[in-house]
């Protein structure tokens, strides 16, 4: 009788591996909310890729002001020049090469 009991629950262990899975309330629930997740870092994930593109296409008109600005160094106005080295003065502490390296010309 024990062996015949072992048998049934080998069977029942058998079937119950490979029965298909029943769907609970808590299945479409926790793939709601991994849904909503996936979402939720999707868009985080647009909005630092839109933060990035608006920083270097802000670095890339700083670039372009530089000999612009280099100009104003050698203006007759005194604001001018006084603005001009305020930027190169700012632009030197965030470390942009292109201000360090046309600084030290001026030099």
């Amino acid at each position: 009788m024990a062996d015949h009991d072992q048998g049934n629950i080998k069977d029942k262990v058998l079937d119950d591996e490979n029965a298909p899975e029943e769907a609970t309330e808590e299945g479409p629930r926790a793939q709601n909310k991994s849904t909503k997740l996936a979402d939720k870092e999707l868009v985080q994930n647009i909005t630092l890729l839109q933060y990035y593109t608006a920083g270097i296409v802000f670095i890339k008109q700083i670039e372009m002001a530089i000999p612009h600005l280099i100009n104003l160094l050698a203006s007759n106005t005194k604001g001018e020049v006084v603005e001009a080295m305020h930027f190169f003065a700012v632009a030197y502490r965030f470390e942009m090469e292109c201000a360090m390296v046309d600084f030290i010309q001026l030099i």
